[in-house]
């Protein structure tokens, strides 16, 4: 994921996008937490269990900036630890928790939703301004955040 936001500064859980929340189509999101940590997580709705990592401190918010999620499709009981947090186009500090019983993710039939949780009933919903989401469907090196970081700074006069 890599995405261009202006995030507003509240006390709730925001999302920036998400395959949906709600079992069983639950399968990923990466959001704000209400302490605001960015948080992603993947979600075995078999197991009903999530892998999660979280940022170790507070991201900038109330101005422009670049944040990101990476993923290697790790799988299995150490799925969190293949995941990277990204702010301003560098790696940041995250802790992973990871759950013994995560096996993978179901791709199932949800669709994604920018700025929300969950297909039925949308809650979570996001505080700020969104320029710009990706998802890629590939596993951005570190390299590459930055280089998408640049780019974006340059075109959005961030």
């Amino acid at each position: 994921f890599f995405v261009v936001a202006n995030i507003t500064d509240t006390a709730a859980v925001r999302e920036i996008i998400a395959k949906s929340t709600t079992a069983p189509d639950i399968e990923w999101a990466l959001r704000l937490g209400a302490t605001d940590l960015q948080n992603f997580l993947v979600f075995d709705a078999s197991a009903a269990v999530s892998a999660v990592r979280n940022s170790d401190a507070a991201i900038t918010q109330g101005s422009w900036a670049t944040r990101g999620a990476s993923y290697d499709a790790t799988g299995g009981a150490t799925a969190a630890n293949g995941m990277t947090m990204y702010q301003a186009g560098a790696v940041i500090a995250s802790t992973a928790t990871n759950n013994a019983a995560y096996v993978a993710m179901e791709n199932g039939l949800a669709t994604v939703i920018i700025g929300a949780d969950t297909t039925a009933t949308p809650a979570n919903f996001f505080a700020g301004s969104i320029a710009l989401v990706m998802v890629v469907a590939a596993n951005l090196s570190a390299s590459q955040h930055f280089q998408l970081n640049q780019l974006s700074r340059r075109f959005f006069g961030i």
